[in-house]
């Protein structure tokens, strides 16, 4: 369930196990992650509304008139309905920005997917790498979120590029290797 997150516009919920999330650093600055569908959606209605201008002179060439009239009913259809997507997508909230926010949990296990290849390179990363999602600094009111790699390697997540795809694994990490004790019975 999406819900408003203080006061902002932004809306947020909770991360999903197993669950594709891709990077996008909104207007305010932050980087932040969105479900990959939602993601996509965003990037196809912007690419739409970009392409009005298309000229369609040549896609009228060599047709009889019931032929061009055919296509131009299509195409009237098409571009209606791509305007009542485009205003649904201005109603749901959020125009100009995917959403909603998906928030990870401090101690959450990630799959993080074509890793930039100067990361590769600085911090000696593979292309594909699990990390951990970390609070490096825990003093109140000031969050450094960062990914914690199995080599040591600690990237701010505010560096994620754009498009960054992640993969939640695991919703706390401590949970995957402290599973719950079994119960102990005795004789009374």
């Amino acid at each position: 369930m999406a819900y408003e997150y203080s006061g902002s516009r932004i809306r947020h919920r909770a991360a999903l196990e197993g669950e594709d999330l891709v990077g996008h650093r909104f207007r305010n600055g932050t980087t932040q992650m969105v479900g990959q569908a939602d993601f996509e959606r965003w990037v196809a209605i912007r690419s739409r509304s970009h392409c009005n201008g298309r000229s369609k002179k040549r896609e009228f060439e060599n047709r009889g008139p019931s032929e061009v009239f055919l296509a131009m009913l299509r195409g009237f259809v098409q571009e209606l309905l791509d305007f009542c997507r485009y205003i649904a997508f201005q109603c749901s909230g959020s125009s100009s920005e995917p959403g909603p926010v998906v928030e990870i949990p401090i101690g959450a296990l990630l799959r993080v997917f074509e890793i930039p290849f100067s990361w590769q390179r600085q911090h000696h990363l593979a292309p594909i790498e699990d990390a951990l999602f970390s609070d490096s600094s825990p003093t109140e009111g000031i969050h450094d979120r960062v990914l914690c790699f199995g080599n040591g390697a600690n990237i701010s997540w505010q560096l994620l590029p754009e498009g960054q795809r992640i993969r939640i694994l695991r919703r706390s990490w401590e949970d995957s290797i402290n599973p719950e004790p079994e119960p102990v019975y005795t004789k009374a």
